[in-house]
């Protein structure tokens, strides 16, 4: 019973502590996915896999290039609508938006779930207890 109330107290603060982390780290998240996205651009001509992370993310969040604008002479078809009008907005911008935009429903379902643990910990140590308290009683 001690050793399943020490786990959960464990991954509670293990939680909490992530949960902080990346409220405190969300700046850090940006610039290392922007980095990465840099990198995936330079690439794009001569990577597949770069190109095929640049596209899918382009039709995703329907941009184009980094700040809005395709740097090559031909611009991708993921860069356009269906109707064949360019994407104007950069994808940086809106990456940085969709962490910023899903920053709290990360940051809420981290803690509730921490929160479980410590509700979790609670009835385990109030069970552990009723159940000694029952043992004593009957011998």
């Amino acid at each position: 019973n001690l050793k399943y109330i020490f786990f959960l107290a464990v991954l509670f603060v293990v939680h909490v502590v992530g949960g902080v982390a990346f409220i405190v780290g969300v700046n850090k998240i940006k610039a290392f996915f922007g980095e990465h996205i840099r990198q995936l651009y330079q690439d794009y001509e001569s990577a597949e896999h770069a190109a095929n992370a640049i596209d899918f993310m382009q039709m995703k969040l329907m941009c184009c290039g980094i700040n809005g604008t395709w740097n090559s002479n031909t611009i991708p078809a993921s860069c356009k609508d269906k109707d064949g009008k360019q994407f104007t907005e950069g994808c940086a911008e809106k990456l940085n938006a969709l962490i910023q935009n899903n920053l709290t429903p990360i940051v809420m379902s981290i803690l509730a779930f921490a929160f479980f643990q410590l509700i979790c910990m609670v009835l385990a140590a109030r069970i552990g207890h009723a159940v000694k308290k029952t043992k004593l009683q009957t011998v």
